[in-house]
């Protein structure tokens, strides 16, 4: 069955030795849907990738970090629903099919993003604290409900860290419109858009299926951003913007304690 109202766009970067893995899970769903590759790092690699699997190649001549890749990808977009697909990561064969339907059985909605599986290299991940932080927040703020739509109660989900997982979220373009992430930011630029979101009308819509695995390995961004305290610096931006002064430092030491499991 194809789907003509959504299109997977997956963020490719240099050479991931897990891009093709990603490619055949999307190839794989149950409700086709338009897929690309979009890079501003264009290589032979990609090239061969789309010859292979016939993926248009999408190329971005400006060069503007992580949040220029991602607004690019998102604006290409034609179709009324978008995932940013993460090269390094699989989507379960129901993923498009349970986003779209829970998108579209909610008109007002904004985003639609699902439970998952985290990975450490190909091995599920143990819980650590960063994890149970996560799943505390999706189970009190979901407990009786799939939506979240008024803006306080929007806001405060994410006032605590950001429990949405930013591969496995389906962008509803209709009700949003064009949209640029942040280049101030490296890591949290999902966050921050989470909380752009929350301050307009509509809704939050939770799938609590696990319909994607999220692969977390050494090169990955944000486990560089780990080493090198971009992640650091982006929290404690990101607690100033939401808390007011005195607060955000205790929620900054809470949250960098919840980091040291990772």
């Amino acid at each position: 069955m194809n789907n003509a109202d959504h299109s997977f766009y997956i963020l490719a970067y240099h050479e991931s030795p897990f891009i093709e893995e990603c490619i055949n899970s999307l190839l794989h769903q149950t409700i086709k849907s338009d897929i690309f590759i979009s890079t501003s790092t264009p290589s032979e690699f990609l090239e061969k990738l789309s010859l292979k699997h016939n993926i248009p190649l999408i190329i971005n001549s400006k060069r503007e970090g992580i949040a220029g890749d991602w607004s690019f990808a998102y604006n290409s977009a034609r179709t009324d629903y978008i995932t940013l697909a993460h090269q390094d990561d699989v989507y379960l064969p129901e993923y498009s099919a349970t986003n779209l339907q829970a998108l579209m059985d909610c008109p007002d909605s904004l985003i639609a993003f699902s439970n998952y599986i985290e990975l450490r290299g190909n091995q599920e991940m143990k819980m650590t604290f960063n994890i149970f932080v996560k799943i505390l927040l999706l189970r009190i703020f979901f407990l009786f409900r799939n939506t979240l739509r008024h803006k306080t109660v929007k806001r405060l989900f994410l006032s605590f860290g950001n429990p949405i997982s930013c591969p496995g979220v389906t962008y509803n373009k209709k009700n949003i419109g064009p949209f640029d992430f942040s280049r101030d930011l490296d890591i949290n630029l999902d966050w921050n858009a989470w909380l752009d979101f929350s301050q307009r009308n509509g809704a939050f819509v939770y799938i609590k299926k696990k319909l994607f695995l999220h692969r977390v390995h050494e090169d990955a961004e944000s486990m560089k951003g780990m080493s090198d305290e971009r992640r650091l610096r982006e929290d404690k931006m990101m607690l100033e913007k939401i808390w007011p002064k005195g607060m955000h430092q205790i929620m900054s030491a809470f949250y960098s304690f919840s980091r040291k499991g990772w």
